[in-house]
C-alpha cells in the first residue's frame, strides 16, 4: 500500500505468453522479447510462434500477433502497422510470360502464395 501511495511501479515479474505467425514472430518479436527478458529478471517469457495460430481462448496468451481484423468483441486490439503484399516475377518468366497489368491476370499465371494464418 504503501508503494501505491508513493506511486512507485513495482519491477514486473511472472510469466508473459506471447503468441505470434511465423514468420513475423521470427523477424520482429523474437528480437524484442530476446531484448526484453535482459531487463527485467523476473519475467518468464514464453513464446509460441505457429504457421496457423490458435483459437484466441480467455487466458490463453497475454499478447498475441494476429494479422486482419480482431476475432471478436473481446479481444483489445491495437493496429501496430500496416500489412503489404508483395507481387514478384523473375525478368526470364516475364520475357515468357504476358506480363500481368490487372489482379485478374494473375489467374493465367503460375503463383505461389504464401499465407499467414487460415484467414489471410
Amino acid at each position: 500500500m504503501e508503494r501505491l501511495l508513493s506511486h512507485e511501479k513495482a519491477p514486473p515479474k511472472g510469466p508473459l505468453r506471447v503468441s505470434a505467425t511465423l514468420g513475423f514472430g521470427r523477424t520482429h518479436v523474437s528480437p524484442l522479447i530476446s531484448k526484453f527478458v535482459r531487463q527485467p529478471p523476473q519475467v518468464d517469457v514464453q513464446l509460441q510462434l505457429s504457421v496457423n495460430p490458435p483459437v484466441l481462448k480467455d487466458d490463453s496468451f497475454d499478447v498475441c500477433f494476429r494479422f486482419g481484423p480482431p476475432p471478436d468483441a473481446r479481444v483489445i486490439a491495437k493496429r501496430l502497422a500496416a500489412h503489404r503484399h508483395l507481387l514478384s516475377a523473375s525478368p526470364t518468366y516475364l520475357a515468357a510470360h504476358c506480363p500481368p497489368k490487372v489482379p485478374k491476370d494473375l489467374k493465367e499465371h503460375h503463383c505461389i502464395g504464401i499465407r499467414q494464418g487460415e484467414d489471410a
